[in-house]
């Protein structure tokens, strides 16, 4: 596996970006979803980095695309007929 700054991993339900690559030391943020902006920072070994990625996935601008316009559709979605009767009317 080839590790590189800035790139996102998915492991579960835990996102691991990599902030800060050198020789032999890793800083990377866990994060709780995809477009957190704010996790736990840590410093490990590019060993002990590697045996927490795992099973882990490496999640591509194409994956991360289509898992946040996912979520914009959501919130796009049209009211359910029943909604629409609970919304004020302005009569």
């Amino acid at each position: 596996m080839k590790l590189e700054q800035g790139q996102l991993w998915n492991k579960g339900d835990t996102y691991y970006r990599i902030v800060k690559w050198a020789r032999l030391s890793i800083d990377y943020l866990k994060l709780d979803s995809i477009d957190a902006e704010r996790g736990e920072r840590v410093s490990t070994s590019k060993k002990e980095f590697c045996r927490l990625l795992k099973g882990a996935t490496l999640v591509t601008p194409e994956m991360l695309e289509e898992e946040l316009d996912g979520e914009l559709d959501d919130l796009d979605a049209p009211l359910s007929p029943d909604a629409a009767d609970e919304t004020t009317s302005l009569d």
